[in-house]
């Protein structure tokens, strides 16, 4: 998503599945504010990085530490692990189905 924090803004919305408008809302600006933010031509204040770093829990630092790597593996557990959380049982049960399905998959001997 790009080197930036702008790139990692973008990359940690859409990891959430949200939009632009959405994330507008929760920091209370304007959603041009957030595609400029996104594609780097304007950079959000601390009030607004604090904020940022509120909703996708995490700490202001995270998100210019490694810019130029993906989001991390536990960041994105975490994730998973908190959108599970919100299913019932057997909508869990259906999820650990179908990550099994993808593990033969992807590794048919070891599984």
């Amino acid at each position: 998503m790009g080197n930036s924090i702008g790139g990692r803004i973008k990359e940690l919305r859409l990891l959430q599945g949200m939009t632009q408008e959405k994330l507008a809302e929760l920091c209370d600006t304007s959603v041009s504010s957030i595609a400029r933010w996104e594609s780097g031509s304007l950079h959000p204040n601390m009030k607004h990085q604090e904020r940022l770093a509120e909703i996708f829990g995490m700490r202001i630092d995270d998100f210019y530490i490694n810019l130029d790597t993906p989001v991390t593996q536990d960041y994105i557990l975490s994730q998973v692990l908190k959108e599970t959380q919100k299913l019932d049982l057997e909508e869990q049960k259906y999820v650990l189905q179908v990550i099994r399905g993808l593990n033969k998959l992807k590794h048919p001997k070891s599984v």
